[in-house]
């Protein structure tokens, strides 16, 4: 029973795996947000376009 009472230690290696995924995956995030930007504005413009009769020979 004296294990339960112990503290969990983490391996030296797989903390810094454990790391290195976070960081990834923050990474990942904020390239994601900034693509989702892109594509907001991307939008933003086809509705204007839209909107002007732009696009009226494409979309009929």
């Amino acid at each position: 029973m004296d294990e339960l009472n112990e503290p969990f230690i983490v391996p030296h290696d797989e903390r810094i795996a454990e790391l290195n995924a976070l960081l990834f995956l923050r990474n990942e995030n904020i390239r994601l947000k900034e693509h989702i930007g892109t594509l907001e504005e991307e939008n933003k413009y086809l509705k204007y376009k839209v909107k002007r009769g732009g696009f009226y020979g494409i979309l009929n």
